[in-house]
């Protein structure tokens, strides 16, 4: 277990007790992710808040490297997992500092609603003993401003809430003692200044609570030009006149006796969360200055929008002491929304106007009810508005009250025009969503509640009906509800259907409904397009294609979706449906359009990413992606407009890769689409790397579902192979050979000779990686003799990598012969990549044979190649071996700064294989220096690879052998040499009983 500490400096607790600060960058990587815990942090917004807005085209590959150096700090208690664009922090089993306070802060206030004032006290100092200093201390950045602000403004609550507690145990001097360097720190918190003027009362000194009145009210007129609250006006008066005051940690002022409105409906028997929106109603209600103070609950149906308002008006009543105003103005619903005019009657009746004195019109009611509600503090609560104009004539003119206005709309015209704070409301947190399922009283474990919670989509409303549901129909009702899929089931219906229980204000489905009426013909089209797509989530261009519609066109479509809380943006230009709202677009869709247009649709969508995609990867890879096929789909995409640079093809591939592979499964599961198999054909490489190997199995896989069902023997064989080389990457190498031996299998019915070569290679690596050498060459040099014949321009690949086998076992004249040979076929059939791999293990065979300048200018060629095509991974390579030589040939310092480069081109792109021989080669200039104990730290790190790089794992051991020969550590030496051994035995290698000789006590060899 691992605890993530930001209430000061940024660390990482471990198991053993030590404590971990990461560097700059990756503290301020750690805090971005953990402030989004358990959410998806999108690439561009890291890299825009580590680097800028205009980073370099590498500050992709530079975010991998710290996230993989981020990982190693956060050990096994955490996980970043790349996912959808970006990255998230599971802290499985771990913590945050950040959020065990907020959870000690939440007990506390439950301790306090029934009067537990001992167990207030005790949580609130254990949570305030987690604090070190100021939130994410010595980060410099503004995106955590936020954060940062909102963790001190609770960390005030929490010091409010211990004192209030403190006086209900007659702690009076206490409080009076601690809570002064408290106000002098926060002067405008009107709580306090109350709980300064109660201790100092209590405790006798009279002249002391009078004074502290005086300079709270000088600091609330210079600073924010208003007057003390109710709450403190009444304390002075009290004070004044000498009366008791009597402590209720809630409230400072008796309530008035006063008849007065008091419409609120009833109050929620369970709410739970949205603390952050509590506090920013609480804060606005006793600091803000506005003309009129206006708070508009905005969010999608089942939010919980009403709930909040009322919960929230009944918790401050005491701050209102004219009474509270309520309104249902069905906005959203299945009756016509209610008049202004017809409103207004009510509100003025119930502030004391007689009936014959209400005049006709609109205007003079609206005139009416701002002068009857001047000199008036109140709540009024509208609820449930239409739009902005709904509710324009039912605002107070003066700042005295507070209004709150819930809506499914934005209504931004408030906002801008009136000042009206926006808060926002989304499904509830994870946290949140257990505490609800568990305060209405649901007998469910962990599990059955993490599925209730995916069921619902984590809504307040769906998960109150399922409470209902469940209280009146026990097991049964609950194996219902556990069973409807999480996933879209093949009657959408259905996931709806077990979250209604006959009503339409009592049924998800209903209230949904309630929003999509109101939408235009191309919003209520775009709306049922996200029910076609495979995916949740769609940028602007996929979702053109789907409704055929121009992105000016979809982009205004969208955004009146946006306004209407059915779809909420997940970044620039990307927007998503959380499931319950996805599952009613499905339903709609399906019973809405007809058949022939979804499948319209879709095929206009994978079209799409056909193109896109080609396009992502002739850009980025133009030296692997010079196929006909891949090209004229990149052009298509071109004649469109779209102009991609490298870095926006990274972007857009990482951004898109789920939906790609989903796209693909959908397109198999329907059958007679060549989606699937074009799709692996054109991005197989884009997932090469260890972060999307399980969406490259997915992909692969539906690409062989789909060859198999129209009888592709060919399609299916090359499948096959893409899913063996994606095992072997993954070191499933079992596996691998399966799907590798399978694939020749169906090449060789289909007589598809090019796919035969290709598989040859496959099984060529796959061979080697088992520590088969001799079967790996066999392959490589059968593919090889193949791709000749055909005059496949791939065959200097499979050259290369027999030369490298001949290599690897000391046969360096064999080696010598296939590298030549592929470097001469490489440049005659163009294919850069391979010239370049061809010369930087012409660069490696060279210096081994003792020819020093030869394998310099080989290197050097290697290099200048792979700057030519952009390939950061072969330069590494040519890099290392360049590194090698110039050390060999005295300049060290050289050698060393290559090696260097290399190595941290390998732990950029996680490439295993470089960073070992990066850090052979560092070890080997150290241990030449005689610098021995960095020599052991280096060779040690270069066995970090998988068992597959035995070559990279021998040279290592055999590295650490002459080490610990030189520091006279026996043991240590006898042990890898015999570890050596051990690996040239198994491969058959000639070296083997040299090192086996050795091991025994005989000499180096």
């Amino acid at each position: 277990m691992v605890v993530v500490e930001v209430l000061g400096p940024v660390q990482v607790r471990r198991d053993d007790g030590t404590v971990v600060r990461p560097p700059g960058l990756q503290a301020l990587l750690l805090s971005m992710l953990v402030v989004d815990a358990d959410q998806i942090v999108t690439t561009d917004r890291l890299i825009d808040v580590m680097w800028g807005a205009a980073p370099d085209d590498r500050a992709a590959h530079r975010l991998q490297s710290h996230i993989h150096r981020l990982r190693r700090t956060l050990d096994t208690g955490a996980t970043i997992e790349a996912d959808g664009g970006g990255y998230r922090l599971s802290l499985e089993g771990g913590a945050v500092d950040a959020v065990r306070f907020e959870k000690l802060l939440a007990e506390a206030r439950r301790a306090a609603e029934i009067g537990d004032h001992d167990q207030v006290v005790t949580l609130c100092r254990d949570a305030l003993s987690l604090w070190r200093g100021a939130p994410f201390e010595t980060i410099e950045t503004t995106r955590l401003a936020g954060a940062s602000r909102r963790l001190h403004d609770l960390r005030s609550s929490t010091w409010e809430l211990l004192l209030a507690s403190e006086l209900s145990r007659g702690n009076h001097e206490t409080v009076a003692r601690e809570i002064e360097p408290l106000v002098r720190e926060h002067p405008l918190r009107e709580r306090l200044h109350e709980l300064l003027v109660t201790a100092l009362s209590l405790s006798g000194h009279h002249a002391d609570a009078l004074g502290a009145c005086e300079r709270a009210r000088t600091w609330l007129l210079d600073e924010l030009g208003v007057e003390p609250g109710p709450r403190l006006r009444e304390l002075h008066r009290m004070v004044l006149a000498e009366e008791a005051i009597l402590v209720d940690p809630g409230t400072s002022v008796p309530k008035p006796s006063r008849q007065v409105p008091a419409q609120l409906p009833v109050c929620p028997r369970v709410f739970v969360g949205r603390t952050d929106v509590l506090r920013e109603l609480d804060e606005g209600r006793s600091r803000a200055v506005d003309a009129v103070r206006i708070f508009c609950l905005t969010g999608g149906a089942g939010t919980g929008k009403t709930a909040l308002a009322v919960s929230w008006g009944h918790a401050v009543t005491g701050d209102f002491p004219d009474g509270q105003l309520y309104i249902d103005l069905r906005g959203f619903g299945p009756d016509e929304p209610r008049d202004p005019t017809e409103a207004l009657p009510g509100l003025l009746t119930a502030l004391g106007v007689p009936t014959a004195e209400i005049p006709d019109g609109e205007h003079e009611r609206s005139a009416l009810f701002r002068s009857a509600m001047s000199g008036r503090r109140m709540l009024v609560v509208l609820d449930n508005a239409k739009d902005a104009d709904h509710v324009r004539p039912l605002l107070p003119g003066t700042s005295e009250s507070v209004t709150v206005v819930t809506s499914r709309s934005q209504l931004t015209g408030l906002v801008v025009q009136e000042g009206a704070h926006r808060l926002p409301l989304g499904p509830l947190s994870p946290e949140e969503t257990q505490q609800l399922i568990a305060d209405l009283g649901l007998p469910l474990d962990d599990s059955q509640a993490d599925s209730l919670a995916a069921v619902c989509s984590r809504l307040p409303l769906a998960l109150r009906i399922a409470a209902e549901r469940m209280r009146s129909g026990g097991a049964q009702e609950l194996d219902a509800l556990l069973a409807s899929p999480q996933d879209v089931p093949p009657d959408a219906g259905a996931r709806l259907d077990v979250l209604d229980v006959g009503e339409d204000r009592a049924s998800v489905r209903g209230v949904f409904s309630w929003s999509y009426r109101h939408l235009d013909h191309d919003s209520a089209w775009i709306f049922r397009c996200f029910g076609i797509s495979p995916s949740a989530e769609l940028s602007l261009g996929p979702l053109s294609a789907l409704a055929h519609l121009d992105e000016r066109a979809t982009r205004r479509g969208v955004e009146t979706l946006r306004r209407a809380h059915l779809v909420e943006p997940v970044s620039r230009g990307r927007y998503r449906l959380h499931d319950l709202l996805r599952v009613y677009a499905i339903e709609l869709s399906e019973n809405h359009d007809p058949e022939s247009a979804r499948q319209r649709a879709f095929a206009q969508l994978c079209d799409h990413y056909l193109e896109r995609a080609a396009l992502a990867m002739v850009v980025r890879m133009p030296h692997q992606t010079d196929h006909p096929s891949i090209q004229d789909l990149a052009g298509r995409a071109k004649a469109t407009g779209a102009d991609v640079d490298v870095r926006s093809a990274i972007t857009w591939l990482t951004t898109e890769r789920e939906n790609l592979v989903l796209t693909s499964e959908e397109a198999a599961r329907r059958g007679g689409h060549t989606f699937s198999t074009d799709l692996s054909e054109i991005i197989w490489r884009d997932l090469y790397h260890d972060e999307a190997h399980v969406l490259a199995e997915r992909l692969h896989g539906a690409a062989l579902r789909a060859a198999r069902h129209v009888d592709d023997a060919s399609g299916e064989g090359t499948a096959h192979r893409r899913l063996a080389i994606t095992a072997v990457n993954r070191a499933r190498l079992d596996e691998a050979q399966h799907h590798a031996a399978r694939a020749l299998e169906l090449h060789a019915t289909a007589d598809a000779l090019k796919e035969i070569a290709a598989d040859r290679d496959t099984l060529g690596a796959l061979s080697f990686y088992r520590c088969r050498p001799a079967d790996a060459g066999a392959h490589f040099e059968s593919s090889a003799h193949a791709h000749e014949e055909l005059a496949d321009p791939r065959g200097g690949c499979a050259m290369a990598n027999a030369g490298l086998v001949h290599q690897r076992m000391g046969r360096l004249d064999d080696a010598l012969f296939w590298l030549g040979k592929a470097l001469d076929y490489s440049r005659q059939h163009h294919q850069t990549s391979d010239e370049c791999s061809a010369c930087a293990s012409l660069s490696l065979v060279h210096r081994e044979r003792g020819e020093l300048e030869t394998s310099l200018r080989c290197a050097e060629q290697a290099i200048a190649l792979a700057q030519d095509i952009a390939a950061a991974d072969l330069e590494g390579f040519a890099r290392a071996e360049m590194g090698k030589t110039s050390w060999l040939s005295g300049e060290t310092a050289t050698g060393q700064h290559l090696l260097d480069q290399a190595l941290d081109v390998a732990e950029r792109l996680v490439i295993e294989d470089l960073a070992s021989e990066a850090r052979f080669g560092l070890g080997e200039i150290a241990l030449d220096r005689g610098d021995l104990h960095r020599a052991v730290g280096l060779f040690t790190a270069a066995l970090d690879v998988s068992d597959q790089y035995w070559y990279e794992l021998a040279q290592a051991h055999r590295g650490l052998a002459r080490t610990f020969d030189a520091l006279g550590s026996v043991d240590e030496a006898t042990e890898a040499w015999r570890r050596a051994a051990e690996i040239y035995t198994a491969v058959d290698h000639p070296d083997a009983g040299a090192l086996r000789r050795r091991a025994a006590g005989g000499p180096a060899p």
